[in-house]
């Protein structure tokens, strides 16, 4: 007050503080985060267009929004949109291309909601983004801050079988063929998307040997893991006993591939090309 520039005993004085957030947001329920090999190259989550074709979709419960530093209360949105077409729903909403939700973090400082894919085909992509809610309170506007964003690939599988070079013999360790999983979106490669690859229709009870198996040694019917730069997940497969007639192509077990997110062996959505009969596909 006295004109000197500094805040002297007795004169009015106040402080106030501003806290600027970040924020990191996952989609449970659709496994890693994969690489698209684009140019350039791409990250985020994927779908095969597999897991939402007719009545079928799939959920990421939950869609998870946690602020730095934790902080309760804080007011947030999350807004989805899609491109090619592909549709969306926050909770029991109804399906669209453009869908947000919006509420306040909880004590731990994060914010969470239910999304459910509902369609899409290979190419489409939704976009994710957690926003400071600083507009109009609930909807999406202009005064929002991005806090975070991930995209979600639409893209495809699929499976095959191939003969390995060589007649096949039951009981050798020579891998008599390959099952393959392949992950692309729209042409381009994708890398980390987990897979299964399963033989069904194969316990044999009158033997301990199964007829085929992913390893030489031992009977394996399940393998799991994640494609590669290429795109691929292929694992061997051996014959290893002649179901009684030393015919090969009397088999009727059935080789199976596709998406396996949390990775335990249970293929939620299969591979185009899934469930083929290896008769005279391995001889």
């Amino acid at each position: 007050m006295d004109g000197s520039g500094a805040c002297d005993p007795g004169e009015p004085s106040d402080t106030a503080s501003k806290t600027w957030y970040g924020a990191t947001l996952t989609l449970d329920d659709l496994g890693g985060t994969v690489t698209v090999h684009t140019s350039p190259a791409q990250t985020g989550y994927f779908v095969p267009e597999q897991a939402l074709t007719g009545p079928s979709n799939w959920a990421s419960d939950p869609v998870t929004c946690d602020l730095t530093p934790n902080q309760a209360n804080v007011r947030v949105l999350l807004q989805f949109t899609s491109t090619g077409g592909a549709t969306a729903h926050w909770g029991s909403s109804a399906s669209a291309q453009i869908g947000v939700v919006a509420g306040q973090t909880n004590s731990q400082g994060i914010f969470t909601a239910k999304l459910t894919l509902d369609n899409g085909d290979n190419g489409d992509t939704f976009v994710v983004g957690c926003y400071l809610d600083k507009g109009t309170l609930g909807s999406f506007d202009s005064a929002d801050q991005l806090l975070a964003s991930q995209t979600i690939f639409v893209g495809t599988l699929d499976f095959a079988v191939a003969d390995a070079s060589g007649t096949a013999a039951a009981g050798d360790t020579t891998a008599d063929g390959t099952a393959t999983v392949t992950a692309t979106f729209g042409t381009s490669n994708v890398q980390g998307v987990r897979v299964a690859l399963r033989i069904e229709g194969d316990d044999d009870t009158a033997n301990t040997t199964d007829n085929w198996s992913f390893s030489e040694n031992s009977n394996v019917d399940t393998v799991t893991g994640s494609t590669t730069n290429a795109g691929a997940f292929t694992r061997s497969l051996y014959w290893r006993q002649d179901d009684g007639d030393s015919m090969i192509d009397s088999i009727t077990d059935a080789f199976q591939g596709g998406w396996d997110p949390d990775g335990n062996g249970s293929i939620d959505a299969a591979a185009q090309g899934s469930g083929v009969d290896p008769s005279g596909t391995i001889s």
